[in-house]
């Protein structure tokens, strides 16, 4: 909630700046724009203290079912990308576990990959096609019924990054498709298995430029190291020796002590070579749905040394030992842990958070090492994510999520011919799959300098891409969203489900406060909105909906909305 704080001062700008649209950009009610700098102010009390408004309190557990809807509007926000109404009541009703344990038993709705070749995306006039993954994938997260899985997908991806921007140019829209149904396929399935899975597509042998690497020479030539260093830095291990609860250890000197040494990556390096496509013509699309498989022409076959134990010979077999290795390491638990946690719940868990749900990594109860679906379960259904909101827990919320949390809200309707994923990772800048190096958009420890996030020793991530002008880029866009603008691209919003509770303003922001926010919207703020919203005359059904856009506008420029607590 401390981000709140940060936020504010971002948001101080906005009342300033909020005429500075572009031609084509529709401007904000100026009764929004006299909120948004309200709710501003209104966010810290006045006097700089949080005010938000805290939960019920209950602590969902084995055995539990009922849950008040804003503990249950919580746990969505968690384990979602957004939700409506209905769904929260349910969960309410039925209790965390219930939902969880619906989502688990749900299948894939889509293979982003067969979704493009059903849709005419497979035309021999789109090899070089940059976008159109983002439709097959926009089209799931707004409108598919295993949320949970989507959720984990793009936590996955924000972990396992690939960026669609230096993939092979031919046919690279279906090798990202094929990626994302990696990591959609692999959500509940076996750490283990995943990071095979990854090593071996086409789109992470591009990204990590490893296809192609080849043994060393005569000559000089060195295998390529790129994914031997990501794989051990930012897949598994992390850059420090970890203790079980994810602090790191240190040495007699008090350092930290690194996970890994120059010659671990070096030798590692070796096991990744002689990878290729199974069909070298890049025309042929189907290419990069298939496995990389292993030229023993430039692979390296003579045994290699990787963090203290020996891999013997080459191909496959070299990758699984080289796979195993990592995946049994102390770090892996701790390490992956702390990575889902910050994904889907806080970007400040305490080391005791980390160690509890590394116990699960470490054996799912039934002996398992690995099992992605009980880490989550153990993630979500932790004490810490769902007691009280305290100063130090919640995150911010990244663009894709508060757009993504709207849609859902309103059910927008599918597009007949295309939709806005293309056009947004512009717009939003932290879209999926448009990371420009594999580090992601942020540091997952950034802290905004001088802030009293930073004075605490807390980390923001998400404030690392926050700026004035990614604040009003923001609110235009989702001004538009409301207005229809982008109506013929696929975000076509519904009212209907607001309609009759908005003849009743103080009800009306109550139910978005719900939905939108998880209740986490302040009594100021929310008397503040209804109070504006009262401004529109309800005569008729267009006035009724133009509350709903104001009351809507507002509350997603509302810090208490922005932090998901």
């Amino acid at each position: 909630m401390q981000c709140r704080r940060a936020l504010d001062h971002r948001h101080r700008g906005v009342a300033c700046m909020q005429r500075t649209h572009s031609p084509e950009t529709a401007p904000l009610p100026e009764a929004a724009a006299t909120v948004v700098l309200a709710t501003s102010v209104a966010a810290c009390g006045g006097d700089g203290s949080t005010s938000s408004k805290p939960s019920s309190g209950s602590v969902a557990a084995s055995g539990v079912t009922a849950i008040s809807k804003q503990d249950a509007a919580r746990f969505l926000a968690q384990a979602t990308n957004g939700t409506d109404y209905a769904t929260i009541e349910d969960v309410s009703k039925s209790g965390v576990e219930s939902w969880l344990n619906a989502q688990f038993a749900l299948g894939r709705e889509r293979s982003y990959w067969d979704w493009l070749e059903n849709n005419g995306f497979a035309d021999d006039s789109r090899p070089f096609a940059l976008a159109d993954w983002e439709i097959a994938l926009w089209h799931g997260l707004l409108h598919d019924g295993d949320t949970l899985r989507q959720r984990v997908t793009l936590a996955l991806l924000d972990i396992f990054v690939v960026g669609i921007g230096t993939l092979h140019p031919g046919w690279r829209s279906f090798s990202m498709a094929n990626y994302l149904d990696i990591l959609a396929d692999h959500s509940f399935g076996n750490f283990r298995e995943l990071i095979e899975a990854i090593t071996f597509s086409t789109a992470m042998g591009d990204w990590l430029t490893y296809t192609g690497s080849k043994k060393a020479d005569a000559r000089g030539s060195l295998p390529d190291e790129n994914y031997a260093r990501e794989l051990m830095q930012l897949f598994t291990l992390g850059l420090h020796r970890l203790n079980a609860d994810g602090t790191h250890q240190l040495g007699p000197d008090g350092s930290q002590i690194p996970a890994y040494t120059q010659a671990d990556v070096s030798e590692l390096a070796r096991v990744f070579t002689g990878f290729v496509p199974i069909e070298t013509d890049f025309r042929q699309r189907g290419r990069n749905r298939e496995r990389l498989v292993i030229d023993p022409t430039f692979n390296d076959t003579r045994d290699k040394v990787v963090l203290g134990q020996t891999i013997s010979g080459g191909g496959e077999q070299a990758v699984s030992q080289a796979l195993d290795i990592l995946f049994n390491h102390p770090n892996v638990g701790p390490f992956i842990s702390k990575q889902l946690i910050l994904r889907l719940v806080t970007s400040n868990p305490s080391p005791a958070y980390v160690q509890r749900v590394a116990r699960v990594f470490s054996n799912n109860g039934q002996g398992e090492r690995g099992d992605l679906r009980a880490i989550v379960k153990a993630v979500l259904l932790d004490r810490e994510a769902r007691q009280e909101p305290t100063s130090q827990s919640g995150k911010l919320r990244d663009p894709a999520q508060r757009l993504l949390n709207w849609a859902r809200a309103f059910d927008v309707k599918p597009a007949a011919e295309n939709l806005v994923g293309p056009y947004l990772h512009g717009t939003l800048l932290k879209s999926p799959g448009w990371s420009p190096t594999v580090f992601n958009f942020f540091d997952a420890e950034y802290s905004p300098p001088l802030s009293d996030v930073e004075a605490q020793g807390l980390a923001a991530p998400g404030f690392q891409i926050a700026s004035e002008q990614t604040v009003v880029e923001y609110i235009n866009f989702i001004n538009n969203a409301l207005q229809g603008f982008w109506a013929s691209r696929g975000l076509d919003p519904s009212f209907d489900n607001y309609i009759e509770v908005a003849k009743e303003p103080t009800a009306l922001v109550e139910r978005l406060n719900i939905v939108l926010a998880a209740g986490q919207i302040s009594p100021n703020i929310a008397n503040e909105i209804a109070v504006q919203a009262q401004f529109i005359a309800a005569d008729d059904r267009k006035g009724l909906e133009d509350r709903v856009k104001l009351a809507t506008l507002m509350i997603l420029a509302s810090p208490d909305f922005l932090v998901v607590a």
